[in-house]
């Protein structure tokens, strides 16, 4: 049984290309932006919809990864002089 190759135009032809170690085309490229866009509001819908049924607990989470960013830049800035 033989695989159809992916498509341009598509994630898996974008995919294909990356593994191929070749620049992606344009449509390939233009169908990873939408993906990444559809990704994002997918991301940004979930959390809002988070913050409104669980706020207590919503708060609790942007407290708790408030505290490990501010623990990561201080690691990234180095040490206190």
């Amino acid at each position: 049984m033989t695989r159809l190759r992916a498509g341009c135009g598509t994630i898996s032809g974008y995919h294909r290309h990356r593994r191929a170690g070749e620049q992606a085309c344009e449509a390939c490229k233009e169908a990873w932006a939408i993906y990444g866009y559809d990704r994002t509001m997918v991301r940004s819908r979930a959390l809002s919809r988070l913050a409104r049924e669980n706020p207590e607990r919503f708060g609790e989470l942007m407290k708790q990864e408030a505290k490990a960013f501010a623990a990561e830049q201080k690691l990234l800035d180095g040490p206190d002089e």
